[in-house]
């Protein structure tokens, strides 16, 4: 988009407080001055901003399309609070996937290597993260009153999408007969994802309550941006367990389903990835290791 530099004088008060709403949103000085003067700008000419505005409620975000990290590339330079600018609820991992990571409520935990967890910091880089901002307003609520193994759980979550072509996030907390998860070693050196599976670390939790963070990927999307179907991480209650979710059996708990109409995917702009053979279909690994 081409840009003309104008030169403005404001007054001190309208300074601070766009400088303080651009601290709060995560942007620049400059980018809350150009956002608000559309804002002002689509007023004056009729149009709802809240039209044009692409609701970040709704919005699916990803810090690299995950066939980077199947095919490899384990490092990124998103930091863990840039993330948290995008969203308050989301899943991924660290960089050289180093264990895996849940973001609830805004707080982000690593789920280390047998499963224990601790905060993660915010200077703290991924290559791979998927987050939205979780409104709970906007979310169906399922009860869910029956024992159900995973298979039959998630059966009876899909059953409540109000369609198929939609993503998804998904917050279920509950009470659990039992529960199967995983994790993987920080890499030494980058190496396919498959090849990083085959040493992932697998732990039962036992019986317990916590809560399950994650989304639901429409079929159509393929691979290559981000997992098909369902991709669930486990924070037990007192946030000290958790991983990768691989079996577990429901004894009761209540579901939240938020559909998401937009995504928002970045590219990296690291050499790395940008001379990447990225051509060839994940689809068959992505499976592979994410079983």
């Amino acid at each position: 988009m081409a840009r003309k530099e104008v030169t403005l004088a404001l007054p001190t008060d309208l300074v601070e407080q766009l400088e303080s709403l651009a601290h709060a949103q995560c942007q620049t000085f400059e980018e809350q001055v150009v956002a608000e003067l559309r804002r002002s700008v689509s007023r004056l000419s009729g149009i709802s901003c809240d039209r044009l505005a692409r609701d970040q409620s709704s919005e699916l975000h990803l810090t690299s399309p995950i066939i980077g990290l199947v095919e490899g590339l384990l490092t990124g330079e998103t930091t863990i609070g840039e993330v948290l600018c995008k969203g308050d609820f989301g899943i991924g991992t660290l960089n050289h996937l180093d264990g895996e990571v849940v973001i609830l409520d805004g707080v982000a935990y690593q789920q280390g290597w047998q499963g224990r967890c601790r905060l993660v910091d915010d200077a703290e880089k991924t290559p791979f993260m998927t987050v939205t901002r979780w409104q709970p307003g906007r979310a169906v609520t399922v009860p869910l009153s029956a024992r159900m193994d995973r298979a039959q759980l998630l059966a009876e979550l899909e059953r409540h999408f109000p369609s198929p072509n939609l993503f998804y996030a998904i917050r279920l907390t509950g009470r659990f007969e039992s529960l199967r998860a995983r994790s993987v070693k920080k890499q030494k050196v980058d190496r396919p994802l498959v090849a990083v599976a085959k040493d992932q670390a697998v732990f039962e939790l036992g019986a317990g309550s916590g809560t399950l963070v994650g989304f639901w990927s429409p079929p159509f999307m393929g691979s290559a941006l981000t997992v098909p179907g369902f991709h669930l991480h486990f924070l037990s209650e007192d946030k000290m367990q958790g991983g990768h979710l691989l079996e577990a059996v429901l004894l009761e708990g209540e579901a939240q389903i938020q559909a998401l109409h937009h995504t928002d995917t970045d590219l990296p702009k690291t050499q790395t990835f940008l001379g990447a053979d990225l051509t060839r279909d994940p689809a068959e690994d992505l499976e592979s290791a994410e079983k």
